[in-house]
């Protein structure tokens, strides 16, 4: 799960000749959730779309979304961008996604 990801499509600044994380999109098997606030100028549109894109491109399961008037740290309470209504509706989100894709062992022995 992606909360407004962030540098996807460059490389790490602080490691030098890094290459850009999306480049290395094939590598991942597990599904994913992406969650992208349409206010955060780190996310364009463009970069939203490009990183679709790869991410199809390379057949990983995935569900994303743009969500409408909130910036980048909408989820997290005391952020200066928290949204009190859509945080706690994203993180209902992403605990629902966990719970389909990632299912816990019961928790009783056999």
């Amino acid at each position: 799960v992606l909360f407004y990801p962030t540098r996807l499509l460059q490389p790490d600044p602080a490691v030098p000749d890094s290459a850009a994380p999306i480049e290395a999109v094939g590598a991942i098997h597990s599904p994913l959730l992406i969650l992208f606030p349409q206010l955060d100028p780190q996310n364009k549109p463009e970069g939203i779309e490009t990183i679709r894109a790869a991410i199809d491109q390379a057949g990983v399961p995935t569900e994303s979304f743009v969500i409408a008037c909130v910036d980048h740290g909408f989820a997290v309470p005391g952020h200066p961008a928290h949204d009190p209504a859509a945080g706690p509706v994203e993180w209902r989100h992403a605990i629902d996604f966990l719970a389909t894709h990632l299912p816990l062992a019961s928790a009783t022995p056999d």
